[in-house]
């Protein structure tokens, strides 16, 4: 009768054990790689790549946010610098006032021209939304077009390109955009991450509770094993974890732009304070399993 106790504890151990391992496999191989897949999908879906002149078709809804970026179809001084006196605006048939895409500026590289043996291509980047006050069928066909003008810096001063872009938008209702736009999946994956996350994190807590309220002496080997645990936790996980977030949604190829979608800024944000708190309780724990194992 005096063994049960310990034989439940020690299940329970081994379970949490468990839990803990599944949460961190279903998160490195599941959860994070399709949330880096579907936030690069949602963006894709919500941006529209067009040159100078070139028609531009575009899929959207109102009230979604929209990235547009024009190529200019040519290299610049070594920073890619650009300026708009006017600033860039989409002007839509049946709407009196344009949207703005690009807010105007004025040059600020004075005199200088930087000259780099790989000199970065021009391109304009904005936002724009369509208001969700657009009159018409929520499934209808808008026509327009973006106009502005772009200086960039060269060898002998500034040049001037004035953009004319035909726009053809085909506007979806809402509902359906949701699904087609690509929010359904990075909403999904969004959530399954975050759930994960507050898995392992309860967990972890649990973990911690537990192992503060074993009282027996401590060992210098155990400690050393919590030790390390604490360097694996708090280490390791975090820079292949992190790592995977950063460089899959910030610094891929291409550039995932968080400009206009601040959810996504947001949702990575949330992401890696999870993650460190869940890695503080994972070492803190780990620490006092180290501290309060039973001596052999």
């Amino acid at each position: 009768m005096a063994k049960m106790p310990i034989q439940t504890t020690k299940s329970s151990k081994r379970s949490l054990n468990k839990s803990l391992w599944l949460f961190l496999v279903l998160l490195i191989v599941v959860a994070i790689p399709g949330y880096i897949l579907s936030a690069r999908q949602f963006v894709e879906k919500h941006t529209a790549i067009t040159q100078n002149h070139q028609d531009l078709h575009i899929t959207t809804t109102r009230g979604e946010a929209l990235s547009i970026v024009i190529d200019l179809g040519f290299s610049g001084s070594a920073d890619g610098s650009w300026a708009s006196p006017t600033g860039v605006r989409l002007i839509l048939a049946g709407l009196s006032t344009p949207l703005q895409i690009v807010g105007s500026s004025q040059p600020d590289w004075g005199d200088t021209y930087t000259i780099s043996n790989q000199p970065k291509k021009v391109e304009v980047r904005g936002v724009v939304t369509l208001p969700t006050s657009l009159s018409g069928p929520m499934d209808r066909q808008l026509s327009g077009r973006i106009t502005g003008t772009i200086l960039t810096n060269g060898p002998i001063g500034n040049s001037s390109e004035d953009l004319t872009i035909p726009v053809q938008i085909h506007l979806l209702p809402q509902e359906s955009y949701f699904w087609s736009g690509g929010r359904a999946l990075w909403y999904g994956f969004t959530a399954l991450t975050y759930l994960l996350l507050i898995g392992w994190l309860v967990t972890n807590l649990w973990v911690w509770r537990h192992s503060r309220r074993q009282k027996s002496k401590q060992t210098e080997a155990k400690l050393d094993k919590g030790n390390r645990n604490l360097l694996v936790a708090m280490v390791v996980v975090p820079v292949l974890v992190a790592g995977l977030v950063i460089f899959g949604t910030i610094e891929g190829d291409p550039q995932l732009p968080t400009d206009g979608f601040p959810e996504i800024s947001t949702s990575i944000w949330i992401f890696l304070a999870l993650l460190a708190l869940s890695l503080f309780l994972q070492g803190i724990a780990s620490l006092y399993k180290g501290k309060n194992a039973p001596a052999k």
